[in-house]
């Protein structure tokens, strides 16, 4: 439930004894109510009786008007879940919960379960212990948590010369990023798509720094062999 103000700012809290009174207040609200929410203008509990999807609802304690949108999960009906279903003479039980008829295979492992203790992954049916197997141990790709961002990475290095004290350091960084972001080229650059502008220009940067070295040592040589 996210119910929002439709008045700029905040009222101050409702009078002394309204918070006791806003649970007799619901039960009045009359019938239709699909859920109930907090306000967020006198900041009682409860007090908004939704009665659509997404709508305009008033509080039944300050009697300011709330813009509520009600979650598709929250819009159900609440009821109970029921009670597990044994497993009957010639079903296979689950794995788990021997009191519970089997419904699924856990494509991960194998083993009979039921509804309860079967997670849907895209087109898979897994098992909650498997589930939390690939989750703890980033064996699956759909668990990822975070990526490595090798075009900051290579960026930073590659700017690392620019600084009055570290240009020095180009003889290392600069050919580091650029290994790097060949490399790294054709990797995801972080959880969520955005352009290769970062990479590029590392990689210009880098590169840009190795010639400058490779000509630097050229002419070098170049003036040992000379003189």
């Amino acid at each position: 439930m996210l119910p929002t103000p439709t008045v700029p700012g905040a009222a101050p809290d409702g009078p002394t004894g309204a918070g006791e009174a806003s649970g007799e207040a619901a039960k009045s609200a009359g019938p239709g109510v699909m859920q109930w929410a907090d306000c967020p203008c006198c900041r009682r509990k409860d007090c908004v009786p939704v009665r659509d999807i997404e709508g305009a609802a008033v509080c039944l304690i300050c009697r300011k008007e709330v813009n509520a949108v009600l979650l598709s999960a929250l819009a159900e009906s609440g009821a109970p879940p029921p009670p597990p279903q044994p497993p009957t003479e010639g079903e296979a039980a689950c794995f788990y919960s021997p009191e519970r008829r089997a419904d699924h295979v856990c494509d991960q492992c194998g083993v009979l379960v039921s509804s309860r203790w079967a997670g849907k992954w895209g087109a898979r049916r897994i098992c909650l212990p498997c589930l939390e197997k690939l989750r703890a141990g980033n064996r699956s790709a759909d668990f990822e948590s975070g990526r490595t961002a090798w075009d900051n990475i290579c960026l930073i290095l590659a700017l690392v010369p620019f600084t009055p004290f570290t240009y020095w350091a180009a003889i290392l960084t600069a050919p580091t990023a650029l290994f790097l972001g060949i490399w790294h080229w054709k990797k995801p650059r972080g959880m969520v798509p955005r352009g290769p502008w970062r990479m590029i220009l590392a990689l210009v940067l880098a590169g840009g720094q190795v010639l400058l070295m490779l000509a630097g040592l050229f002419f070098l040589i170049r003036f040992i062999l000379i003189s």
